[in-house]
């Protein structure tokens, strides 16, 4: 029976023991953030590698691998081509020094396991890449081009041809009805 406490209860009665209240709300990642600190700025480190890895290895190099986990002293670096596993491999002293230099990250070893790099965001602010214009080449034009091809062709070879000098005409500029 829950109710009021009488002058006699009160003695029984058990009180929760008075403490500080939190003086605000912390967030989860917050908490998880004291509870591994060495973990959060591992984790930065590798962040700020992933996003500098063309500046350690070269932007060629860069599109073909990617750094994907660092643990007690191994980067492990997913590359696209055994060939380029062989690159990474041959530039394990320069990654190293790199990354002793600018992150103070001491690596024994570069593990490069065959795969495709993970998927990077490009950035906002990068113009998009160019693309050639669609060029649409007229029946009529292939035609008569078609017309203007030696006779010891196939019609299937004088038709590619014509709809290649027509498509060279358009996008290019200059005569397309030139001699073959």
């Amino acid at each position: 029976m829950m109710g009021k406490l009488t002058g006699k209860d009160m003695g029984l009665a058990v009180r929760a023991k008075r403490t500080r209240r939190l003086e605000r709300l912390a967030s989860t990642k917050e908490l998880l953030e004291r509870m591994m600190p060495k973990q959060e700025e591992r984790m930065q480190k590798l962040q700020e590698l992933v996003r500098l890895w063309a500046s350690v290895v070269g932007p060629g190099r860069a599109r073909q691998s990617a750094p994907c986990d660092l643990v007690g002293g191994k980067l492990v670096v997913a590359v696209a081509t055994p060939h380029m596993a062989q690159q990474i491999a041959q530039m394990k002293g320069n990654i190293q020094r790199a990354l002793r230099e600018r992150w103070g990250l001491e690596v024994e070893e570069v593990q490069t396991p065959l795969g495709p790099p993970p998927v990077r965001p490009s950035a906002p602010n990068q113009p998009p890449r160019r693309r050639a214009p669609v060029v649409r080449v007229e029946e009529a034009e292939v035609q008569a081009l078609k017309e203007q091809c030696p006779a010891d062709l196939t019609p299937e070879a004088a038709e590619a041809l014509a709809r290649l000098r027509a498509f060279f005409a358009r996008r290019f500029g200059g005569r397309a009805g030139s001699e073959p």
